[in-house]
């Protein structure tokens, strides 16, 4: 069964592989590209897209479409993470997303969600929600033998 955390996740993810985003590593995926969106060459297709990091990129006109998109997500992560049991479904998830049985590294798992330290820090309800999902955490990893 999943999690509110997981279907919210999901949820976001079919969102984001919605969007016209593209990525080409080379110049024969660059050509491809290219083709498919009905550029007449590379370099007209250079001309009209804007690079978003890790060999993405996007039409101009879609950039704020996509600029929009990740700031309601972000925006909607916020709003769910005030409530506990969303928050610590969160924390359960991305504990065991990053390894924490391996590295007991507390800043990936507030990172993936947006959390600084200094606001964990300052808030007892985060702290006491983090130990109790740990606990579930570190449960079920003995469970499976780690």
């Amino acid at each position: 069964m999943k999690t509110i955390y997981e279907e919210f996740k999901e949820r976001q993810q079919k969102e984001t592989n919605n969007l016209p985003i593209y990525f080409a590593f080379g110049n024969a995926q660059l050509q491809e590209r290219s083709n498919e969106l009905g550029f007449e060459s590379i370099d007209d297709m250079i001309n009209n897209v804007v690079g978003i990091g890790a060999g993405g990129f996007c039409k101009k006109e879609d950039y704020q479409k996509i600029i929009n998109t990740f700031k309601k997500h972000n925006e909607e992560l916020k709003e769910k993470l005030k409530n506990d049991e969303f928050l610590k479904s969160a924390f359960r998830y991305e504990m065991s997303n990053h390894e924490y049985i391996v590295t007991y590294d507390i800043y990936d798992t507030l990172r993936a969600l947006g959390i600084t330290i200094e606001e964990y820090q300052k808030s007892e309800r985060m702290q006491k929600l983090f130990k109790e999902a740990k606990e579930d955490y570190l449960k079920a990893m003995n469970e499976l033998g780690w």
